[in-house]
């Protein structure tokens, strides 16, 4: 493998309509694909940081996998993970579920 992903050892993927996330043997969460759309297209422009990652401006695209701070799930260990066309859910081992993603409708 080459590139952002060389060297690391994945055990998870799931792959949303709009993105990828991989987790890896160290514990780290990675994503890639869209961060954000623009009005008119798939989803309205009120769809921001999908990934978890970067400032949700409209029409923008992460290509190269990212680290999601791992802060955001406590420093837990990731134990599942799963994804929708636009929303991700994070398990992990304490039981607490988080998501992120499409807030359109407020169900995340």
């Amino acid at each position: 493998m080459t590139g952002a992903l060389n060297g690391i050892t994945l055990i998870k993927m799931a792959i949303g309509g709009l993105y990828t996330l991989v987790l890896d043997t160290q514990n780290r969460l990675y994503a890639w694909g869209i961060v954000a759309t623009v009005a008119g297209t798939t989803y309205p422009s009120t769809v921001s940081t999908q990934l978890g990652i970067g400032n949700g401006v409209g029409g923008t695209y992460a290509t190269t996998p990212t680290a999601l701070p791992m802060t955001v799930f406590g420093g837990k260990t990731i134990t599942d993970m799963s994804v929708t066309a636009a929303n991700a859910f994070v398990m992990t081992s304490d039981g607490t579920i988080y998501s992120f993603g499409d807030n359109t409708y407020s169900l995340v």
